[in-house]
C-alpha cells in the first residue's frame, strides 16, 4: 500500500529535489542530513513519505534484500525521520505506520523535535555558540585543557583528504557495520559542500609538525555539525580533540549558529562532551520487526540488516 490517509509514498525518481530542499529548508526542524543531496550520497535511492499538503516529509531510506523491504539508518547520518514546516506532532504516528507499511523491517533514527512515544531516547548535545566566547568557556570543565595548554598546541586549516585519510586509519577498523563505500561517498559529499562553503576542515599539531587531531565538521544556515573526527595516539596524550573543539567554539562564537556535538551513546564519550556544558538534545531511536512469523525465526533486525 502506498498511501495511508493523507500520506505518500515516493519513490526516488518522482521527488523533486528542488521542490524538497526547499521544504527541508523552510522546516522549523530542518537539520542537514535531510538535504536531497545529503540523502543522495549516503543512502542512493532513497524514497519518501510526504503529506498532501506537502507540510510534513519524510526520507524514508529503503533497501531490499532477499525480496524484503527494510529501512535503516545511512551512515554519518545521526537524525531524520518527519520535517514539519508547522508542528503537527499528531501526524506522527501516522508517518511511523507508513513506514512500516512499506518496510516491515525499521531501524531509524528520528529528529529531536519528533517527540514519539515509541523507541528509544539516545544523547545528543548542542551548544549556543551566539554568546561571546568568555562568556561559553567559564563553563568548561577547568580540567578539559590541562593537557594541551602544556603541549602548546597549534590550531591550522585542513584538508578533507588529511581527516578522512586520518579516520580510516584510526577510526574505521573500530567502527562497525561501516564500510569503506560508504567513507569514499561521505568524503565526495564533502567535496561537494566545499565548493559550496559548508565544510569547515580543521587540525590540531605539534611544535614537531605532528599532525594529532582532526575535525570535519559540516555547516548550515542553523547549524555546525561535529561529524567526523580523528586523533592519533600522540593527540589523545596530549588532549589534541579537546583544544580542536575549543578552538572551532572560539572561531566561530557569537554567531547565530548551534554547535551540533552529535553525542553518543558510549558513557566515556559522554563525559567528555558534558565538560562543555552542552544542552542535552535527544532524539529517538526507533526499531520495528513486522516481519511474519516465518520470516522472524529467520531472522531478526540486528542480523538482517547489515552494511
Amino acid at each position: 500500500m502506498n498511501r495511508i490517509r493523507n500520506i505518500r509514498f515516493i519513490q526516488n525518481r518522482d521527488i523533486d529535489k528542488a521542490q524538497w530542499d526547499a521544504r527541508i529548508a523552510a522546516s522549523s526542524n530542518r537539520l542537514i542530513y535531510a538535504e536531497s543531496v545529503y540523502l543522495d550520497h549516503m543512502c542512493p535511492g532513497w524514497s519518501a513519505l510526504i503529506a498532501e499538503d506537502e507540510e510534513s516529509l519524510m526520507p524514508l531510506p529503503v533497501k531490499s534484500k532477499l525480496g524484503i523491504n527494510y529501512a535503516f539508518q545511512p551512515p554519518f547520518t545521526q537524525q531524520l525521520g518527519v520535517f514539519q514546516i508547522k508542528n503537527n506532532t499528531g501526524s506522527l504516528h501516522e508517518f511511523v505506520e507508513m513506514a512500516t507499511r512499506n518496510a516491515p523491517l525499521i531501524d531509524l533514527n528520528f529528529n529531536y523535535a519528533n517527540d514519539l512515544l515509541i523507541g528509544k531516547k539516545c544523547c545528543n548535545y548542542i551548544l549556543d555558540l551566539s554568546k561571546p566566547f568568555d562568556d561559553l568557556k567559564k563553563k568548561f570543565r577547568k580540567d578539559l585543557f590541562t593537557k594541551a595548554e602544556s603541549h602548546r598546541l597549534i590550531y591550522d586549516n585542513a584538508h578533507i583528504d588529511e581527516a578522512i585519510t586520518s579516520y580510516i586509519k584510526e577510526i574505521f577498523p573500530r567502527v562497525k557495520r561501516l564500510s569503506l563505500q560508504a567513507v569514499n561517498n561521505f568524503r565526495s559529499l564533502c567535496c561537494y559542500y566545499e565548493n559550496n562553503g559548508r565544510i569547515i576542515c580543521r587540525k590540531i599539531i605539534s611544535r614537531q609538525n605532528e599532525n594529532l587531531a582532526f575535525g570535519l565538521f559540516l555547516k548550515d544556515q542553523n547549524r555546525i555539525y561535529g561529524i567526523l573526527s580523528a586523533t592519533s595516539i600522540k593527540g589523545r596524550q596530549a588532549g589534541a580533540n579537546a583544544y580542536l573543539l575549543h578552538e572551532v567554539i572560539r572561531e566561530y562564537s557569537g554567531n547565530q549558529l548551534i554547535f551540533d556535538f552529535e553525542g553518543s551513546e558510549i558513557p566515556g564519550i559522554k563525559f567528555y562532551f558534558e565538560k562543555f556544558s552542552p544542552e542535552p538534545q535527544p532524539y529517538t531511536r526507533v526499531r520495528i520487526n513486522q516481519l511474519n512469523l516465518l520470516q522472524k525465526s529467520i531472522y531478526s533486525i540486528r542480523e538482517f540488516i547489515r552494511k
